[in-house]
Parts: structure tokens; C-alpha cells; sequence
């Protein structure tokens, strides 16, 4: 290949350029363009960071603010977590969240109203009610209450109440004898119920806005000394988990049975006559808590089981199945399996019945380790079981008594007053099913049960449980005199 000559501008012939000559001059000239192009990209960048450190880091001036949603979950996901977060890297975040979440609070008010007022007018001229007056009936839901503890009747922000209470004490001393009567409007009345202790047995934080909304439901008769032990503890302890509770006692006349499952049930009813309750528990008059780190909460999964460890059978779970004493459930788990039967008359079966119908419901029975769930069952004497109980617990295996429940109950309100620790409801049962006498040959298959039982069972686990019921009745004859603490 001939090398290629160039002419100068004058005519005459200057040389020639070789290829590599060429590659040359073409690497020196990329070789400056990527230097100019790296000094400038340097400069832009020191620019750029000089403008973002003069500017706070925690201003967004394009941001547009969306409308306010008054949603708990969605509140703690983008305002609650993000703050904490922010909270640990700049001083003054606290006050500027708080500053802006209350003019947003104050937009989304005016807005409402104005909104409020457009549509009165409107169904004024068509003659329909006003959202005035179906306001009334909405006062008692969960959301309204948020609603008006955020800013609709009190200038401050209400907060709501923590996950733990930071006032629980743990274990408790049990106090079963010398409790004092203390009457209302005293300094010492207020000393040991609290401030916040209205008539009927209401109580709820002032400091914020409690998580749960508790009726607690106790089924009753010829129990004033257990009654009076009860509220003494209870009381202090439901303040101390920061609830919103009303305790109602609920009497069954003499003329009957006991039937601790039909009184479950007109608690139930009754208490959703005077407030919205969101979660009711089923509470023995005669079991006290021993550790307040029990919270009294209904899951969304199915019922707690709160008394698991009892000292009447050395703090173990009676059975495997056991779900009487102290349960809690929400109000829509409840109307879902019915409540309680009505059927059961006498002691017995009202709870084992109890926990078909959740299994039935496929719910979950929710329970705290036992160290947590730690009740005192207080003295009483034995109540005689209901006759006919072995033909009802084979009904309800085969779900034959789901019918029975709230929706079937009968009763009648004979007389009701809101005590200062409690809401008294008295009511008359009618007559329950005919029990019939105990023949020989019943008398002789009951025993004949008994015996296969107990050889099926082993002669070693007998053993073991006479020796824990030996035990504990030896224990029972102090338990009215001494006190007991854990």
C-alpha cells in the first residue's frame, strides 16, 4: 500500500502520514476530550452538594399533601414508624410532625363540616333527617370515639394508649380477708378505685385513648363475699392496663338452677344496650389474677383463654381442652357461634360446649404462658352437677345444640341499678328441662364408666392425680384464713 501524500497550501509536498501516525494523533485527541469531560462532571457534582447541604433535609417543597385517612394501621405505618426513625437522627422532627399532623387535623375538620352543613341543607329541602340527628346514633362507635378524642371536643391530642402499659406491676398479692369497706366520695375511695371511676362500674384512661373497649360479664348468686374480693382487685388492675371497661353483675333469681351460660348470655345483650363494646369477657366471680401482665384483649383469631394456670389445681391446665373461668372474645366471634347454650342448668358443661363451638368455628383458642396466667380461685362450697350432663355433652359433639344460644334465649329483667363498683342486672329464667330420676341400672352403667375409665386411664396416673387432690384439699382449710402472695 502506497503512503498517501498531502499538499501544503502552497503547492509544495510537505512528507506523508504513516497509519500509525494517524491512531496516534486520534488517541491524544479522545484523551483530552474525556479530561475537559471529567472536570466538568466534577464540577457539576461539588455544585450540586454545596446546594443540598444549604437546604434542611427534612423540607419537601413539591410534596402535596393527601387528604388525612383517620385509619390506626396506615397511621402507625407512614407517620408513627417514620417519625420514630427520624426522631433518632434530628432534634426538632417531634415538633415539626406534630405541627403539620395538627394542620391537617384542622383541614380535614373545617372540610367536614362544611361538607356536614352542604348536605343538611340538602336533605332539609327533600325532607329527610339530618346527618344531626343520625349523628346521635353513631356516638357510641369505635371510630366517632377516635374521632372526637383527636380534636372534636378537646383542643389537646389525645394519643392512643401504648401496647404495654408502662403501670403494670407484675406479680400481685392477693388479699382475701379484711378488705375494707370503702365508701363513695371518700379520699380513700378514690385513693384505691381512681378518679376516673364512674356509676355502674366505668372506667377509661384520661391520658389516652384505650385500646380496648371491655365488658366484663360475671355471672352471679349468694357470692358477696367473693363479689366484694373481686371488685376490690379487679378495679386497679383493669386501670393499670389502660381499658376502657364496665364490669356487670348479672343475678339469677332463686327460683332455678344456676346457669352460668344463659346469665354469659344476658350480660351480652344487656351490656350492647348501654355501649358499644368491642370485646366482652366471661369472668368467675370467685378467680382472681395473680399477675396483671395478663391484658385483658380479645384476639382477632378466636377467644383467650385467660385463667390457664390455677392454684386449686396446682397451676396447670385442668384439661386439654379447658376453656372455662375467665374467657374473653370479641363481639363478633361471639354472635358468630352463638354464644353460650341456654340448656345447662346446674354445674357443668356450659364451657366444654363452649369450646366445641369455637373448634366447630374454626377459631383459635388463644393462650399466655402459664407464669403469666396465674389465678387464685377463691374458697367456696361444691355446687351439685347437672343430672342429665352426659346426655348433653353427647349433643353437643354432634352439634346438636348449636341452635341454642343468644338466639333462642328467654329471660326477664326483674329489677337492674348502677352501683358505684358495678352494674346490677337481676333476671328470672324460665323453668329448665325436666331431670329425671336416677334408676338403678343408670346408677350401675355410671359406675361401670367410671371403673373402664380408670383402668384405661392407668393405675399410675390415678395415683398421681389422688395424690395432687390429697394435696389440695389440705390446703383448703387455710385458704379462707391466710392470705397469699406470688
Amino acid at each position: 500500500m502506497k503512503p498517501e501524500k498531502i499538499e501544503s497550501e502552497n503547492g509544495r509536498w510537505c512528507g506523508t502520514w504513516k497509519p500509525f501516525t494517524i491512531v496516534i494523533v486520534a488517541l491524544l485527541i479522545a484523551t483530552q476530550f474525556l479530561v475537559i469531560l471529567n472536570v466538568r462532571n466534577s464540577y457539576l457534582d461539588s455544585h450540586n452538594e454545596k446546594k443540598t447541604k444549604s437546604d434542611p433535609v427534612y423540607e419537601f417543597k413539591n410534596t402535596k399533601l393527601k387528604p388525612l385517612r383517620l385509619d390506626k394501621a396506615r397511621f402507625e405505618i407512614q407517620v408513627v414508624k417514620p417519625h420514630k426513625v427520624m426522631r433518632s437522627k434530628f432534634h426538632d422532627h417531634p415538633d415539626m410532625i406534630i405541627k403539620k399532623m395538627l394542620q391537617i387535623l384542622e383541614k380535614e375538620r373545617n372540610r367536614t363540616t362544611t361538607l356536614i352543613k352542604s348536605v343538611n341543607e340538602i336533605q332539609e329541602k327533600l325532607g329527610v333527617q339530618t346527618i344531626d340527628k343520625q349523628q346521635n346514633e353513631l356516638n357510641t362507635g369505635v371510630l366517632n370515639r377516635k374521632l372526637r378524642s383527636i380534636g372534636g371536643e378537646s383542643d389537646e391530642f389525645i394519643p392512643v394508649c401504648p401496647e404495654r402499659s408502662p403501670k403494670l406491676l407484675g406479680p400481685l398479692y392477693v388479699k382475701q380477708t379484711g378488705i375494707p369497706d370503702l365508701k363513695p366520695e371518700t379520699e380513700a375511695f378514690f385513693r384505691h378505685f381512681g378518679d376516673t371511676l364512674r356509676p355502674g362500674g366505668a372506667s377509661k384512661p384520661a391520658e389516652c385513648l384505650a385500646r380496648t373497649k371491655l365488658a366484663v360479664i360475671i355471672a352471679y348468686r349468694d357470692r358477696a363475699e367473693h363479689l366484694k374480693i373481686f371488685l376490690h382487685h379487679m378495679h386497679p388492675i383493669f386501670q393499670r392496663q389502660l381499658i376502657d371497661y364496665r364490669i356487670f353483675v348479672i343475678e339469677q333469681t332463686g327460683k332455678e338452677k344456676f346457669n352460668r351460660g344463659a346469665l354469659m348470655n344476658i350480660g351480652f345483650l344487656e351490656a350492647n344496650k348501654v355501649d358499644n363494646f368491642d370485646c366482652f369477657v366471661f369472668h368467675d366471680v370467685d378467680l382472681v389474677p395473680e399477675d396483671d401482665r395478663n391484658i385483658y384483649e380479645c384476639p382477632n383469631n378466636g377467644p383467650k383463654h385467660m385463667s390457664v394456670a390455677v392454684n386449686k389445681w396446682k397451676y396447670r391446665l385442668q384439661y386439654l381442652n379447658y376453656i372455662g373461668g375467665v374467657t374473653t372474645l370479641s363481639r363478633k366471634l361471639y354472635q358468630e357461634i352463638n354464644g353460650f347454650a341456654n340448656i345447662f342448668y346446674g354445674w357443668g358443661g356450659e364451657d366444654d360446649d363452649f369450646n366445641h363451638r369455637t373448634k366447630r368455628a374454626n377459631l383459635t383458642v388463644n393462650r399466655v404462658p402459664a407464669h403469666l396466667a396465674r389465678f387464685f380461685m377463691l374458697k367456696h362450697n361444691k355446687t351439685n352437677a347437672n343430672e342429665n350432663l352426659s346426655e348433653m355433652m353427647k349433643k353437643s359433639v354432634k352439634n346438636e345444640l348449636d341452635d341454642d344460644g343468644i338466639s333462642t334465649l328467654n329471660y326477664q329483667v326483674v329489677k337492674r341499678q348502677d352501683f358505684p363498683l358495678y352494674t346490677w342486672i337481676l333476671v328470672d329464667l324460665p323453668p329448665g328441662p325436666t331431670q329425671k330420676p336416677a334408676n338403678f341400672w343408670s346408677k350401675f352403667k355410671k359406675s361401670l364408666d367410671s371403673g373402664m375409665q380408670y383402668a384405661a386411664g392407668g393405675i399410675g396416673t390415678k395415683v398421681a392425680d389422688a395424690a395432687i387432690k390429697f394435696a389440695a384439699k389440705n390446703e383448703e382449710d387455710a385458704w379462707e384464713s391466710e392470705d397469699t402472695v406470688y
